[in-house]
C-alpha cells in the first residue's frame, strides 16, 4: 500500500458536547496543515503516543460521518497535545517548495458508463493549469482483494496497482483514477477522493456520490454538476501534490456534499500567488468551455 503523508485532522464532538468541543474542533482543523507534516517529517518513527496522534490526520476529502464519541475534555486535550508539538511543527512544517507537474492525466476506469462530464472537466482544468491536461481510459483489474467492505473499494488498495500500472508516464505526471464505485479509507465511512503523497503522485476519486440524484435533472445538468464537483477536488489535489500545505478557500476540507457545492472553486489570494509563481497555475484563466457551467455561475 502506498504511504499517505498526514495532512488533514479530524476532530469531532458528540451532539450536546458544548461550544468548548466546537472551538477545539475548529482549532484542530486550523492547525492540521502544519502539525500534520511535522508529525510525518519529524516524529513518525517515535513513540506510540506520536503514532496515535499521527493517525488522526488524513488527506481524504470527506470526514467520517460516524463521528467519534469525543468529549469536550478529549477535544481540548488533543489541542493541548498539538500545542505541545508546535515546537517541532514550526521547524519541520515550513511550506515546501512547490513543484509543478509536467502533465495531468485523468484515467477513467473502463467499467464507467457515465463519462459525459469528462470533456468539460479537461477543458476547465486546462483553463487554469499550466501543465497540459488529458483524459484516457484504463482497464485496471479490480477484485475482492481491493475491497474495504462488500460494496466499497479501499482507496489504498486501489492506488497501489494504479500507480504501478501508470508508472511508465514520462516526466512528473499527476495521475488521477476516476471510478464509479464507492470508496472507503481507513477510519472513514466513505470518501469522495484520496490523494497519496508518495513517490508516485496519484489520487483515486469516485463520482458515485458526486452525481446528483435529484429527480427531473437533465443529463446535461447531471454531467455539469458532476464535473463541477470533480473540478474542485482535482484542483485541490493538484495543489497538494505540488506541495501546497494550507487549508483555506478551495483547500478547505468539506464536511459534506453541500459544503463542497458551497465552496468557491478558487484558491485564497496568497495560495493563488504561490501557485502562479511556481508555474502550477496560470495567472488568469485562459479560454472558454461551453460544456461545464460551474455551479452558481
Amino acid at each position: 500500500m502506498l504511504p499517505v503523508a498526514p495532512l488533514i485532522a479530524f476532530c469531532g464532538a458528540p451532539s450536546g458536547a458544548g461550544a468548548c468541543a466546537g472551538w477545539a474542533r475548529e482549532a484542530c482543523r486550523a492547525l492540521s496543515p502544519f502539525v500534520g507534516h511535522a508529525m510525518s517529517d519529524a516524529v513518525r518513527k517515535n513513540s506510540s503516543w506520536f503514532k496515535r496522534l499521527r493517525a488522526s490526520f488524513r488527506v481524504a476529502d470527506r470526514p467520517n460521518s460516524r463521528t467519534p464519541n469525543v468529549r469536550s475534555g478529549r477535544a481540548i486535550g488533543l489541542i493541548v497535545t498539538l500545542a505541545a508539538v508546535l515546537g517541532i511543527a514550526a521547524t519541520a512544517s515550513a511550506q515546501p517548495r512547490l513543484v509543478p507537474p509536467d502533465e495531468v492525466v485523468i484515467y477513467l476506469h473502463a467499467s464507467m458508463k457515465e463519462t459525459e462530464f469528462v470533456d468539460g472537466l479537461v477543458c476547465e482544468l486546462g483553463r487554469v493549469l499550466v501543465a497540459p491536461v488529458r483524459a484516457t481510459t484504463i482497464d485496471l483489474p479490480l477484485t475482492r482483494d481491493h475491497l474495504a467492505t462488500p460494496s466499497q473499494l479501499h482507496t489504498g488498495k486501489v492506488a497501489t496497482p494504479f500507480a504501478r500500472a501508470t508508472s511508465g508516464e514520462a516526466g512528473r505526471v499527476f495521475r488521477y483514477l476516476i471510478l464509479d464505485r464507492d470508496l472507503k479509507a481507513d477510519g472513514l465511512n466513505y470518501v469522495f477522493s484520496e490523494t497519496f503523497l508518495a513517490a508516485d503522485p496519484v489520487a483515486v476519486m469516485s463520482i458515485i456520490r458526486l452525481m446528483p440524484k435529484e429527480p427531473g435533472l437533465s443529463r446535461k445538468r447531471v454531467s455539469d454538476m458532476t464535473g463541477d464537483r470533480l473540478y474542485k477536488l482535482m484542483l485541490k489535489s493538484v495543489a497538494i501534490l505540488a506541495g501546497l500545505r494550507t487549508a483555506g478557500c478551495l483547500m478547505s476540507f468539506p464536511n459534506s456534499l453541500p459544503e463542497l457545492d458551497a465552496k468557491a472553486p478558487e484558491f485564497c489570494p496568497a495560495d493563488h500567488r504561490a501557485l502562479v509563481d511556481a508555474g502550477v497555475l496560470k495567472a488568469r484563466p485562459f479560454g472558454a468551455c461551453n460544456t461545464v457551467a460551474m455551479a452558481g455561475r
